[in-house]
């Protein structure tokens, strides 16, 4: 990996999204597996601000959500996207992760959105 020179943000490119999903999902559409809630963990002093989920070319901001004992959340609320190839971006290059967990509340649906 060759990171640019002089980089702004930390991207984590999440691709195939559906292909980590339970057996059932296996075999529909990935456009009808849909998130709808999607959360950060972490222990880490980050900020809502400074990230953001991107997919295609519409970028989501997490908003700050409810800490869990030490962990501090953040939260992506009542959205309609897609499981696909995500990119994470964390607009923080100072701020030292020592973990961050991504859970994902999803339904499968029968009729694309609109």
């Amino acid at each position: 990996m060759n990171p640019p020179d002089n980089p702004t943000e930390r991207l984590f490119n999440l691709n195939n999204l559906n292909e980590r999903l339970p057996i059932f999902t296996k075999g529909r559409d990935p456009k009808k597996i849909q998130a709808t809630d999607i959360y950060l963990l972490t222990s880490s002093p980050l900020t809502a601000s400074k990230l953001l989920l991107k997919q295609n070319t519409e970028e989501l901001t997490f908003a700050k959500g409810v800490a869990i004992g030490s962990m501090k959340s953040f939260v992506l609320k009542d959205i309609s996207l897609p499981i696909t190839n995500w990119e994470l971006k964390i607009q923080d290059l100072d701020t030292q992760i020592d973990q961050l967990w991504m859970l994902v509340r999803y339904v499968v649906t029968t009729k694309l959105p609109r």
